[in-house]
């Protein structure tokens, strides 16, 4: 079955936190919702950016376009397991996501932070720049 969402109307968390529903509406004005496992979302979430730079790059018929977030605030804390960092990049809006880092990456990343400025080729990928750097 095909729905047709004219908008979201409410995102919640199952009691148990092993589901997410999303409630919406549809484009003849029936409320419904989709219901998704906590493997499901996760995979949903990590889907999404690439379909929204996908679409953009479709829509723009430039391959270059990405989908970028705004960063408004970020932290870096230390993870459970006390060897990984968690970065972590928030948009102003409130959109939230975390990244699990190795201290070594964290050097490479904190090195290109602090040089890209000087950098001859910003386009790059950084994990091609960290490679030949080794």
């Amino acid at each position: 079955m095909k729905v047709e969402t004219a908008r979201l109307t409410t995102c919640e968390v199952g009691r148990d936190g092993k589901t997410i529903a999303l409630g919406v509406v549809d484009t003849s004005g029936c409320a419904t919702s989709i219901h998704l496992t906590f493997d499901q979302a996760q995979s949903l979430v990590m889907t999404l950016p690439r379909l929204l730079t996908a679409a953009l790059q479709r829509f723009t018929h430039n391959p270059d376009t990405r989908y970028v977030f705004p960063l408004g605030t970020w932290r870096i804390s230390l993870a459970d397991d006390r060897r990984n960092l968690v970065l972590s990049q928030m948009t102003p809006d409130g959109f939230e996501v975390s990244f699990s880092l190795p201290h070594d990456e964290a050097q490479i990343l904190g090195n290109a932070l602090s040089t890209e400025g000087a950098a001859t080729n910003l386009n790059e990928p950084m994990a091609a720049k960290a490679q030949r750097a080794h």
